[in-house]
């Protein structure tokens, strides 16, 4: 089912991945996770199976059309986590710091960086260097792929799958009768079966905020085991090494879900607001307490940086964005542009590459659901702590992905871990039985 582009010994990949599906299939088949409410094991595995044909494609892409290696996101980790990995067969306590980063950081270490592409960023801001996180994740899954790029992708397939589940099964109980829409909204919206199923980051957050947003269900609803708080610390540790701005994205949300939750249910907006307040004059003025940790500062240069790389590789879909300044007040007159263009962008009439069209094409369809939901909405169900849950998510996602993001090409992939997070939102909202209910898709699922 997966093919190798970057290997000669092509039956060799053929036989290694497709006995790696079939074996993640039996797992999907049997393992009581995958047990959820309005769907069926047989679905998830053709959702699995489609999964790993997107990622096939999504490496087919990089190697047919984007040719060059050293820039393109499957490849490049890929590529120097095979460095990492060489060093196992000659030094494997180097190879085991490396990936553990424990005292790494030594100019020892340089004659393996310094072989890497993407271990030392050019243009890098303060943050965690969150390239490390995916080709650390490489040089693991080489203990078992043997340097076959679509044995790394049927791993994150089935990892991504697991995230999407969990959120699956968290929501399907408070969806009953869209769950057809719930389904689609999570597992086949275009963006997220793309993005999400290649050797990306975007794979292990989904992984991630799944685990996270399950465990702390399962506690809050007085479900869980002792095993949900490890998973819940792990999930966010994830969050924090893969890709930060999407822990304090989620951030509020938890606080402020976990507060309704554990207090009488009565005002639930007030709630988020007060904690969406704090929050931010927690991110404000957290220089008062550590000097060195600026959060406006930081999202500044990391707008400045991003806008150098853009200019460095001559990107063909950059977008004015307005400069922003280390401060409160040039933050908030930016973020309602930030949000719309994460939101909306790219559009029709700009749109130039197939990755764009798709995306434009992509974002007509979402708008005209969430007119359609927003006719159908359902007042009563606007107090659902998970509803403001979403929408707090995908706010504040969408604009610090704005707010630091002068291309489109890349914030049609930093928006992609909040898009189920909107469709989920409007699905909460609106009437019952406000889809109608196709009897092929019932059999599909159930």
């Amino acid at each position: 089912m997966c093919i190798c582009l970057s290997s000669p010994h092509t039956s060799y990949v053929y036989t290694s991945s497709g006995c790696l599906c079939g074996f993640r299939c039996f797992l999907i088949h049997k393992l009581r996770f995958f047990e959820a409410a309005g769907l069926n094991r047989r679905f998830l595995s053709w959702v699995f199976l489609l999964k790993i044909l997107a990622g096939t494609a999504l490496v087919a892409i990089y190697t047919y059309y984007y040719t060059d290696r050293s820039t393109a996101d499957v490849f490049k980790y890929f590529d120097d986590s095979k460095v990492m990995f060489d060093a196992l067969q000659e030094k494997p306590s180097d190879y085991f710091q490396m990936l553990f980063g424990i005292n790494n950081d030594s100019p020892y270490f340089d004659q393996y960086y310094d072989t890497m592409n993407n271990w030392y960023r050019v243009y890098e801001s303060n943050l965690y260097n969150d390239s490390h996180t995916i080709i650390r994740f490489n040089a693991v899954v080489m203990l078992f792929s043997g340097g076959h790029i679509g044995v790394h992708t049927v791993f994150m397939c089935f990892i991504a799958l697991m995230g999407l589940t969990a959120l699956y099964k968290v929501f399907s109980t408070y969806i009953l009768h869209n769950r057809q829409a719930l389904a689609i909204g999570i597992f086949l919206l275009p963006s997220v079966l793309f993005w999400g199923s290649g050797v990306l980051k975007e794979g292990l957050l989904f992984f991630a905020i799944g685990t996270a947003v399950f465990c702390l269900e399962q506690l809050l609803s007085h479900k869980g085991s002792w095993w949900h708080w490890p998973g819940l610390f792990f999930a966010l540790a994830l969050m924090f090494i893969c890709k930060m701005y999407v822990l304090i994205s989620l951030f509020p949300g938890i606080v402020a879900y976990s507060w309704v939750r554990l207090s009488a249910p009565k005002r639930v907006y007030l709630k988020y607001l007060v904690v969406i307040l704090v929050c931010t004059v927690a991110a404000v003025n957290i220089k008062v307490v550590l000097p060195k940790d600026d959060f406006l500062e930081t999202l500044s240069e990391k707008q400045r940086d991003f806008m150098g790389l853009a200019e460095s590789m001559k990107s063909g879909s950059i977008i004015h964005i307005n400069k922003l300044e280390p401060t409160f007040k040039s933050f908030a007159m930016n973020a309602p542009e930030a949000f719309l263009n994460t939101l909306c962008r790219p559009f029709i009439w700009e749109a130039k590459t197939a990755f764009e069209w798709a995306a434009a094409i992509e974002n007509l369809v979402l708008m005209a659901f969430i007119m359609y939901c927003l006719i159908k909405i359902d007042r009563k169900k606007l107090t659902q702590p998970l509803v403001p849950f979403c929408i707090t998510f995908v706010l504040v996602l969408y604009v610090l992905s704005g707010i630091a993001t002068p291309v489109v090409g890349a914030l049609v992939r930093y928006k992609v871990p909040a898009m189920p997070f909107l469709v989920i939102a409007l699905l909460l909202v609106v009437k019952d039985n406000s889809f109608p209910q196709k009897q092929w898709i019932n059999k599909l699922l159930n």
